[in-house]
């Protein structure tokens, strides 16, 4: 029987996309049958994890069950970082070929324009913060 779209057959280690036909047969000299390979049956695909390095200042969340077949996960970027410009998303979905549907974002850093110079200042230090989609960089203290 073949498995659905996200499932596949696993056995010894070899994967497959069909696993054993199921057959009833009669036990000898009773009414009484039974079911043939009850436990072989399709597990659900899994998009490995492993594939999005945990450098670079990006990171994962992998909520229950999201790194599986038709699941997505979000990817965010490390304080004072954010995901290039260039993405549309930070949200990859595993496809039943057991790949992610788009390339990895990249982090790259948030640039915070120079404060105002203060004798004495105080420790300044930028930080992200959120504005909708917009990732914004911002230097502390730089008014005090």
């Amino acid at each position: 029987a073949r498995c659905d779209e996200c499932y596949e057959y696993k056995m010894n280690g070899d994967v497959s996309d069909y696993a054993p036909t199921r057959q009833c047969v009669k036990k000898a000299n009773s009414p009484d049958g039974y079911w043939t390979n009850t436990d072989k049956m399709c597990t659900r695909k899994e998009c490995n994890v492993d594939q999005i390095p945990q450098e670079n200042h990006l990171h994962y969340k992998v909520m229950h069950d999201t790194r599986k077949c038709n699941q997505t996960i979000d990817v965010e970027c490390d304080c004072c970082y954010k995901i290039n410009d260039e993405v549309i998303s930070d949200t990859l979905q595993c496809l039943p070929a057991k790949f992610w549907d788009k390339e990895l974002p990249t982090c790259v850093p948030i640039t915070c324009s120079e404060p105002v110079v203060i004798e004495n200042p105080p420790s300044k230090q930028c930080v992200k913060r959120r504005e909708g989609d917009l990732e914004i960089g911002e230097w502390t203290n730089q008014d005090k």
